[in-house]
């Protein structure tokens, strides 16, 4: 038969089993930076996309570049022919005249396009500017982030060889059987399977109903192993 030792020993390990319960709870809610992670790829993103961005615009800039360069020297050749007087024919000489407007016209909307594209690189660089700061602040607030949940995580794994070790020794001394139903008992209780008697009114540790006279007295007294009525937990008394 159970005796008041092995209730106390059940209770000890209660003690150790609630704590690894706290302990896990306070684990599964270690922050790890899932919000910093969020901003960390979207500030990601936002960079790599600006550099894309800045690169296609100085590509597009400097091409055009080019294009009006080489319409504008084409322009030159053609006007340069047209007053050279070595062309005599009117109508060829028509024909340069609005080659060389043609040409021009083209020199303007290209020199326009080159202006459009300074503005937008100059917009692009500033973009790049921002979504780097912005990244780099990100990367900053995740690298935090990540070191604080490592630092925790680390004193808790410490934390819990040592509860693991405790509830080891605390279980040795407990019989099989008890300790079996003990665990059962926890299952179906929220992990609490021993409670104490509140002294002011004989009332159960565990769901706060009154014990009946006969059953709080056994448990003062210590004669076996006393359950609870209404929720079927065990009910220590530690004032022996």
């Amino acid at each position: 038969m159970e005796s008041v030792s092995d209730l106390k020993a059940l209770y000890a390990l209660q003690q150790v089993d609630s704590e690894i319960d706290i302990l896990k709870h306070s684990f599964s809610a270690l922050d790890k930076g899932i919000g910093e992670r969020t901003a960390y790829d979207a500030a990601k993103s936002a960079y790599e996309q600006a550099q894309i961005v800045l690169k296609e615009t100085e590509t597009s800039h400097h091409d055009t570049i080019l294009e009006r360069d080489s319409v504008e020297g084409k322009r030159a050749s053609e006007e340069k022919r047209l007053y050279s007087g070595s062309v005599q024919s009117p109508k060829e000489l028509q024909a340069m005249q609005k080659e060389v407007e043609m040409l021009e016209a083209n020199r303007k909307k290209l020199d326009a396009k080159i202006d459009d594209l300074s503005k937008m690189h100059e917009s692009a660089q500033s973009r790049l500017s921002e979504t780097k700061s912005l990244y780099a602040e990100a990367h900053l607030a995740l690298k935090k982030k990540i070191d604080s949940y490592n630092k925790a995580s680390s004193a808790m794994g410490i934390e819990a060889k040592s509860l693991t070790k405790q509830r080891s020794e605390a279980a040795k001394v407990i019989p099989a059987d008890l300790l079996k139903r003990y665990e059962t008992l926890r299952k179906s209780r929220d992990g609490i399977a021993v409670v104490l008697l509140n002294e002011e009114d004989d009332s159960c540790g565990g769901c706060h109903m009154s014990l009946p006279t006969n059953t709080a007295a056994r448990v003062r007294e210590g004669r076996g192993i006393v359950t609870c009525d209404n929720c079927g937990r065990m009910v220590y008394y530690c004032g022996r």
